[in-house]
């Protein structure tokens, strides 16, 4: 008989694929007929006078509520539930149980020990959803609670879903729910995410503390939500197609979201659940995980109308149906069976999918965008600010940005970055840091930030001094796959836990404006039409990588690996850009570069607004110095900086030294590895690492050096040796994008010999060495002080978010 079975279904595997074409073909010709019975109703119906506009009804907020009930066999539980749910109640409010033909003496428990109580018996059992859709029915006020009969209510569960009912598009609220057995793990809290991934929408429960307020759900759950009772009833209720549980909730939030209306979640309202006492006591955990497959099958058969989405929901079936044949049986995969079940509810989930899209104002992939809160935000209005917290303490230095835009309100600015911003380790880091510092003064700063390690987490609570709220999410880059479309720097920073932060504080703080900083983080910008987005292309990735792969030596192995990430950094750069409302560059040469491969399209892109430091604070001309000393400074997690110093401490210092034996070089520099110190090492060399204050070595040693050979951008360690008073050298990559003239401000140099010379004569020519020093400090004060940039950052910001607004943002 065993043997039989295995051979019935392999059959049924071999015809499986056949099958699952004729269901396409059956979804694809319903979908037709039913797109062309709207073109003609859109045809038949003749359009509002020009100029008018249908009349806005006011929306009154609901007072009472009916609670439902649905019950079966579930004596012992309203016995221990129902008295917390009628405490919670109102003498307004109604309670309704529905009990499905109970066997266990249900019906009568209730009208002998709850008079109160409104009772609907039914002559069969109609299931949850049946049950819950009668209930509904027999409801006397607006807004219905449909509950579990294992839930118990806490004394003021009610009204926070009532108070979340603020507009006529809201189709449901659900509460928070915790299980009232604390120890075990909650697999369900009332707030839910859902996305289609290999063929199937997958749901799943979200426990967050930090939102405190209504927040968009992508499906509420039946046995805790509140519904607007009128448009429960006008999608249908509970689709009997789901019987006899599971995913009926997800069907009807789904097919809510895409008739247009919001489904929220409201954490202030607190219910706790005996998860499954039900339904695990009379069904086997084979017959619940089937039902649930079958359900996931038929959730797609319904609803999903998106073709893109339709094809791989096919392929993957029949590969879950392939890999269970085969013995490797999971939870989400569906199983011979399950399939064979959905089949015979093939005609009825026809007729529920005709009708889904008939009534539906929005497809697919709109619903899943509008559960994303930032979207949410955006299409529905703001979700509501706030209340802010006092601001810091007035700072001991004046803003330079207080007086540059009078009348105009603080913005909300969601500074977002890849790397840790405090303390300031590297170049980017600094003047990310600057920036956060300086629009802190006057706006409401709200920071998110990667982190490598969990010190660096506690490090970024320093930003509190100037942000209203730091968050840090710690990078877990996966591994690197060579082969794939994405760029190196995509995969390492791709990170689903920062995605869903960065949308959270958007909603949750009323941003106005986010500020990208880093290429990588291009792939986190968000479908919002209302918010305005920057990038700070601290450099442009591509040309960087190109310039590595034009750089002297490495095989032919590497050369091609270079090549290939190039092409994929060139890609996505390009096309990435082109979403931003603003881009900003370091220099005036990267903007014009830039913009040479948008070919006229948007965004607008501005060179050197971030590209500023807090001059004052670096004192001059610092001192004394140490005679015959050279100091560089840079982060060794930067590939430029490991390269260039290789090459001055192989090529260039030993010519310096051969004239000048006593010249010594400090290395100043966060994040060597044991392998760069080591090749780092030798005569005249001191690696001083990570240092507390970088302004202390600036003014310490005589002549600063930038032997950079490869990458883009603004070096900014140079800015900081400008305004510290210490004389400089540099190649000229290392000084691009500075408007600096050789001989006047710094010395550059192209050859090792050219290099060699400069150093000489700097430590030679005190003179000489003294009056580059104070040309340098002027440059800096006059072009790349904050209170020369600050003023027209702040400016295009008020423009950009007047721009997405439509608001003059007049306080």
């Amino acid at each position: 008989m065993e043997m039989l079975k295995k051979i019935a279904k392999a059959v049924f595997l071999l015809v499986t694929p056949a099958l699952l074409a004729v269901v396409a073909l059956v979804l694809l010709g319903s979908d037709l007929l039913c797109r062309l019975q709207l073109l003609f109703r859109r045809q038949g119906s003749s359009p509002p006078p020009h100029g008018t506009l249908p009349p806005v009804e006011p929306y009154e907020r609901p007072r009472n509520a009916s609670i439902v009930i649905p019950n079966w066999n579930g004596k012992n539980l309203l016995e221990k539930y129902l008295p917390s749910v009628l405490a919670a109640c109102r003498p307004s409010d109604e309670v309704i149980v529905v009990d499905d033909a109970s066997s266990d003496g249900s019906a009568e428990f209730v009208r002998q020990h709850f008079p109160q109580v409104r009772l609907l018996p039914m002559p069969r059992n109609l299931g949850f959803g049946g049950g819950a859709n009668a209930g509904i029915r027999a409801a006397r006020h607006r807004i219905a609670v449909l509950l579990n009969n294992d839930m118990r209510a806490t004394p003021n569960f009610l009204t926070p879903l009532l108070e979340a009912f603020t507009d006529k598009d809201v189709f449901a609220v659900s509460a928070q729910i915790f299980l009232s057995d604390p120890s075990r793990r909650r697999e369900e809290t009332g707030l839910t995410t859902g996305s289609f991934a290999k063929g199937f929408l997958r749901v799943g429960h979200v426990i967050d503390d930090q939102i405190d307020r209504p927040y968009p759900t992508f499906y509420a759950g039946g046995g805790s939500t509140a519904y607007d009772r009128e448009k429960f009833l006008a999608l249908g209720g509970f689709d009997p197609l789901f019987e006899p549980f599971y995913l009926e909730d997800t069907d009807l939030s789904y097919c809510a979201w895409r008739k247009g209306w919001k489904v929220l979640y409201q954490p202030n309202s607190r219910l706790y659940h005996e998860h499954r006492a039900t339904i695990g006591k009379y069904y086997s955990p084979e017959a619940i995980r089937a039902t649930l497959q079958k359900n996931y099958v038929l959730m797609i058969w319904k609803n999903v109308h998106r073709w893109r989405w339709l094809v791989p929901h096919f392929t993957y079936l029949y590969g879950h149906i392939l890999l269970c044949f085969l013995g490797q049986t999971t939870e989400t995969r569906t199983t011979i069976g399950a399939f064979r079940m959905a089949l015979r509810a093939l005609p009825e989930a026809l007729r529920t999918r005709r009708r889904a899209l008939l009534r539906a104002t929005v497809d697919d992939r709109a619903v899943m965008e509008r559960t994303r809160p930032a979207v949410f935000r955006d299409v529905f209005g703001k979700g509501g600010k706030e209340t802010p917290k006092p601001l810091p303490a007035p700072q001991a230095e004046p803003s330079v940005l207080d007086s540059a835009t009078p009348g105009k309100r603080p913005l909300n600015i969601l500074f977002v970055s890849p790397y840790s911003i405090y303390p300031p380790l590297h170049g980017g880091a600094v003047l990310m840091f600057e920036t956060v510092r300086e629009l802190a003064k006057r706006h409401n700063l709200f920071v998110l930030t990667f982190v490598d390690w969990p010190e660096q987490a506690e490090s970024n609570r320093g930003l509190e001094e100037w942000a209203r709220k730091v968050e840090t999410v710690l990078r877990r880059p996966a591994p690197s796959r060579p082969f794939q479309l994405r760029s190196s720097t995509q995969q390492d920073f791709a990170d689903p836990a920062f995605a869903a932060l960065l949308e959270k504080l958007v909603f949750l703080y009323d941003i106005d404006l986010i500020q990208f900083e880093y290429t990588q983080l291009a792939q986190y910008h968000l479908p919002l039409e209302y918010t305005a987005q920057c990038l700070w292309e601290v450099d442009v990735h591509f040309r960087s990588v190109q310039r590595q792969l034009l750089s002297r030596g490495r095989g032919v192995f590497t050369k091609a690996q270079e090549l290939l990430e190039w092409l994929r950094a060139l890609r996505f750069e390009v096309n990435a850009v082109k979403k931003f409302d603003a881009v900003f560059t370091c220099h005036e040469e990267e903007r014009l570069f830039l913009k040479s491969f948008l070919n006229g399209q948007r965004p607008q892109v501005f060179a050197g607004l971030q590209t500023a430091i807090n001059v004052s604070g670096h004192p001059f001309p610092g001192g004394p110095r140490q005679a015959d000393s050279l100091l560089f400074v840079g982060n060794f997690q930067h590939t430029p900086n490991v390269q260039g110093l290789r090459y001055f401490c192989q090529e260039v210092l030993p010519q310096i030294r051969a004239r000048r034996p006593q010249t010594t070089l400090a290395i100043v520099g966060a994040q060597a590895s044991p392998e760069i110190q080591k090749t780092l090492r030798g005569e005249g060399i001191r690696f001083l690492g990570q240092v507390d204050d970088i302004r202390e070595p600036l003014g310490q040693y005589a002549v600063f050096i930038c032997p950079i050979l490869s990458g883009s951008g603004v070096r900014v360690k140079l800015l900081e040796a400008f305004a510290s008073g210490i004389p400089a050298v540099s190649t000229p990559l290392g000084a691009e994008g500075i408007a600096a003239t050789p001989g006047t401000h710094l010395l550059v140099a192209n050859t090792t010999v050219e290099f060699a010379a400069a150093c000489l004569q700097l430590l030679e020519q005190p003179e000489k060495a003294a009056t580059l020093a104070a040309n340098a400090r002027r440059l800096v004060e006059t072009t790349y002080d904050w209170s020369v940039v600050g003023h027209r950052l702040e400016q295009i910001y008020y423009q950009l978010v007047a721009h997405t607004t439509g608001s003059p943002l007049g306080i």
